[in-house]
């Protein structure tokens, strides 16, 4: 008889993680002045290309 694995895979646990830290991020630059725009770009060009 097999083994059920009661916990999920690591993945399906931390999955959202890494994008809310990337928010945050954005969060302080734009609570410190960088204008809203330059992060938009910023954005788009290091998450599309």
């Amino acid at each position: 008889m097999t083994r059920r694995r009661l916990t999920p895979p690591r993945c399906v646990l931390h999955r959202g993680h890494a994008e809310d830290h990337d928010m945050g991020k954005y969060l302080i630059a734009w609570l410190l002045g960088v204008p809203l725009g330059v992060l938009v770009l910023f954005y788009l060009v290091t998450h599309l290309f």
